[in-house]
């Protein structure tokens, strides 16, 4: 027994110890729904609840999922057995309209019960402090019970039943349905990204969504095809079940199948990362592919008539192929002669490979030159007379032979490639200094010509000379336009001026 009397110190802890446990307390029965003494009371109003098994004072009223009051009362209706819950709302949600509809819901799997208002209009009016809910506004609850006495006696007992094995399946399995629910949020977080996917893709679910349903309109349109499938399905399974010894031989092969699966695998990988830059590369013609496979399915019936027709060619091949074969054997002694011609011409090929330009314009010109035609010649009236086209180059050369290189004469017996294409600018030649040479002046008579006559189209017509000096000569003096005149470059694959071919040399081994 302790007989000294407390020190102050010890006096004022355990008088704050008693005043923190009776504000806990209080703090503990405010928060449960507990009443106030002197406190004032808030809006109120009655609701007359049908059942109310699992109603208890202190559950809470909600609004939206938002708590706005608490049950406070609860007491008989002895007019009509009904259970008349007091109900006190917030005054930042009250008064509530007159034809708010009032609900009880179940909180947790436990049976925690709570009143679910969902408000009316305002222009109903509102319901006065203590007033009555009317009962038309109030929704009958239905619980487990009621709807488990809704099912016959045997179907009672097969409940019961099912729920005593599943007592039975979970007895000792606590510790794994607890890591189970660990697992939850990680579920709960793929589900949402799926869910994101999904949404991201709506048009393409839409899409599914719709040739899905298109699916089952044709298979419910086709039902004896459907049940041929099914019927064809069975009897496939019945031939299986038969032949239990042959697919027992299949699984006990499947070991060694997969043994080389796994060596085949690194190949397959490999042959996969080679081919992709392929596949890759024939993406922008899969277009161009798909049509072309439309296109082979016309092309069916004539390939079909070409394979069933190879038969005839097959026997011919039993005497023909040893024939091609021997010919072929006798073939590189053939090449093999051929190898002097051959080096000979290659280089002869390529140098005229490099005037491919010119080669062209001159196979151009050609075709030109012979389509033209005329259908309205007297001779040939109503008929197409072709003639050829011809032109010829005007000047002082084409009219004498001279002595000497005139200095308007390019003459160059090795062109260089696409030399005509500067004729513009110059023409090169391998010697620049006849370009220094003179020229001729246009002749001031023509003694022993004979003379243009007089006609009804021409009464005056010019004499010979002034026609030389207009369209050969195109001057009075010896200044005959020429092209402008340059050094002739060494040839492209070459080291000089003018082309030296050579045979190339044998192959070698």
């Amino acid at each position: 027994m302790i007989k000294t009397p407390p020190s102050p110190l010890r006096l004022a802890a355990l008088i704050g110890f008693v005043l923190a446990s009776t504000l806990l307390l209080v703090y503990l029965w405010v928060g449960f729904g507990g009443s106030v003494p002197l406190a004032p009371q808030g809006y109120r109003v009655e609701v007359a609840f049908p059942q109310a098994n699992e109603l208890a004072t202190g559950a809470s009223v909600r609004i939206a999922g938002v708590n706005v009051g608490s049950v406070v009362a609860l007491r008989l209706d002895a007019a009509d057995n009904r259970t008349l819950a007091t109900l006190q709302i917030a005054r930042a949600y009250a008064p509530i309209p007159r034809n708010t509809r009032a609900t009880l819901r179940i909180k947790t799997l436990l049976g925690e019960t709570f009143v679910e208002l969902s408000p009316g209009s305002r222009s109903s009016g509102f319901l006065p402090d203590h007033g009555r809910l009317p009962d038309a506004q109030v929704e009958p609850d239905v619980a487990i019970d009621q709807i488990l006495s809704t099912f016959d006696p045997r179907t009672r007992r097969a409940f019961e039943t099912w729920m005593e094995d599943q007592a039975g399946a979970v007895a000792g399995q606590g510790e794994d349905i607890n890591a189970s629910f660990g697992l939850l949020p990680g579920f709960f977080d793929s589900g949402e990204r799926l869910l994101q996917a999904l949404n991201q893709q709506s048009a393409a679910v839409r899409g599914l969504v719709s040739h899905t349903g298109e699916l089952f309109a044709a298979i419910s349109a086709r039902r004896g095809q459907l049940s041929g499938l099914i019927t064809a399905a069975n009897d496939l399974f019945r031939t299986t079940a038969a032949r239990n010894r042959k697919l027992s031989q299949v699984f006990q092969a499947l070991p060694a199948f997969e043994r080389q699966t796994r060596l085949a695998l690194p190949a397959l990988t490999a042959f996969g990362q080679r081919a992709d830059p392929t596949i890759r590369a024939l993406e922008p013609i899969a277009s161009e592919l798909s049509t072309t496979f439309a296109l082979t399915t016309e092309l069916a019936p004539q390939l079909r008539a070409l394979f069933e027709r190879l038969g005839q060619a097959v026997n011919a091949s039993r005497r023909g192929l040893p024939a091609f074969d021997s010919i072929l054997a006798r073939i590189p002694s053939l090449l093999e002669a051929f190898q002097p011609f051959l080096r000979n011409a290659d280089p002869m090929v390529r140098y005229i490979g490099l005037f491919d330009h010119e080669i062209t314009g001159f196979f151009g010109n050609v075709t030109a030159a012979t389509n033209a035609y005329y259908s309205q010649d007297p001779y040939a009236r109503g008929q197409a007379v072709h003639y050829l086209r011809a032109s010829q180059t005007l000047s002082p050369l084409s009219l004498a032979f001279y002595p000497r290189p005139l200095g308007i004469d390019r003459d160059s017996g090795y062109r260089t490639p696409g030399i005509y294409n500067q004729l513009q600018r110059a023409l090169s030649v391998l010697n620049t200094s006849e370009c220094t040479d003179g020229n001729p002046a246009p002749p001031t008579s023509a003694t022993g010509s004979i003379p243009i006559k007089a006609s009804s189209i021409d009464p005056k017509p010019p004499s010979i000379v002034s026609l030389i000096a207009d369209y050969f000569f195109r001057t009075t003096g010896r200044d005959v336009a020429a092209p402008s005149c340059r050094q002739q470059p060494t040839i492209t694959g070459f080291t000089t001026r003018f082309p030296h071919l050579t045979a190339d040399p044998p192959p070698s081994g």
